[in-house]
């Protein structure tokens, strides 16, 4: 991804309204380029500052540490769903493997019924 394509989703980033692998990309840029970084962070400065004077009468807590916590609930986000990808096929294996031992045991072509 290059800065013009990461500058554009910052408003994506903003909304939540990004696709996992999209989302992955964006992060994995803004980590390594201090400029996207740096305009991600005014954006949300902003957007937070609004939100905050719209509900708040005392907004006086560090905006940047906001969104320092931002990214690392979104990285936790990513990391479990790839763990979860991870899981599903652990058991999706696991079941055809089971299913495959269960037809084979059928027809007696591959019987473990002398292990019982």
């Amino acid at each position: 991804m290059d800065c013009k394509e990461a500058e554009g989703l910052i408003p994506k980033y903003l909304d939540d309204s990004m696709d996992r692998d999209t989302l992955l990309e964006f992060m994995m840029h803004i980590r390594d380029c201090k400029t996207c970084y740096n305009e991600l962070e005014t954006y949300y400065i902003v957007e937070k500052a609004m939100e905050t004077l719209e509900t708040e009468d005392d907004p006086s807590f560090d905006l940047s540490k906001v969104l320092e916590k931002d990214l690392n609930r979104r990285w936790t986000m990513l990391s479990r769903l790839e763990n979860n990808v991870h899981i599903t096929i652990f058991f999706a294996v696991l079941t055809a493997l089971c299913m495959i031992w269960i037809f084979l045991d059928m027809y007696g072509i591959f019987s473990l019924s002398y292990l019982l």
